[in-house]
C-alpha cells in the first residue's frame, strides 16, 4: 500500500525541524531554468477562506516570505533551506503584471519589497498553500506585501 504524501512531508518536516534552521546541511536551492515563462506571476487562489492573488513561482508553486529574515540576515540557512527553497535567479524579474511593488536580488535570490522569497517542499503542486502561517513565520507573498518595519524596501 503506497504511504500518503502528507504522512511524507510530516515525517520530513520532523526531521528539519528536529535539526533546526541553524545547522549545516548542504544548501538546497530552487531555481527557474524555463526560459518561456516569467520567473513570477500572480494567481488568485483561497488563503484563510477567501480568494487572494499570490505571488507564484513558473511553475505555480506558491511564494512565501520568512518574517525572521533580517535586511542584514537571512534567516532561513542550513537544514531550513532543505524545506523552503530559496527562490534563485541570476537577474531580477522584470514588470509582472498585477504587481506594483519591486523585486531585487540579494546574493542570487529573487526578494520582492525586500523580503526574500521561497517555496516550500510541502506543497505538491501549483497554488498548494500548506507553508502558509507554518510556525506562525512563514506567510504566502502577496503584490501587497509590504517591506519589512525599518526597510525601504530596497535590496538588503
Amino acid at each position: 500500500m503506497p504511504i500518503p504524501k502528507w504522512t511524507v512531508s510530516m515525517v520530513f518536516l520532523a526531521l528539519v525541524t528536529m535539526t533546526g534552521c541553524g545547522s549545516a546541511v548542504p544548501r538546497a536551492t530552487a531555481s527557474s531554468t524555463a526560459q518561456t515563462k516569467p520567473l513570477v506571476e500572480v494567481a488568485t487562489v483561497t488563503v484563510s477562506g477567501k480568494p487572494e492573488t499570490i505571488l507564484v513561482n513558473h511553475a505555480g508553486d506558491t511564494l512565501y516570505y520568512f518574517v525572521s529574515d533580517q535586511p542584514d540576515r537571512q534567516a532561513c540557512t542550513g537544514a531550513c533551506q532543505a524545506l523552503w527553497l530559496p527562490l534563485k535567479a541570476s537577474a531580477a524579474p522584470s514588470a509582472v503584471a498585477g504587481v506594483t511593488g519591486r523585486f531585487s536580488l540579494f546574493h542570487g535570490q529573487v526578494e520582492y519589497n525586500g523580503h526574500l522569497l521561497y517555496t516550500y517542499r510541502g506543497d505538491f503542486g501549483p497554488h498548494e498553500l500548506h507553508g502558509q502561517g507554518v510556525q506562525g513565520l512563514w506567510f504566502v507573498a502577496t503584490p501587497s506585501l509590504p517591506p519589512p518595519a525599518g526597510s525601504s524596501g530596497s535590496s538588503w
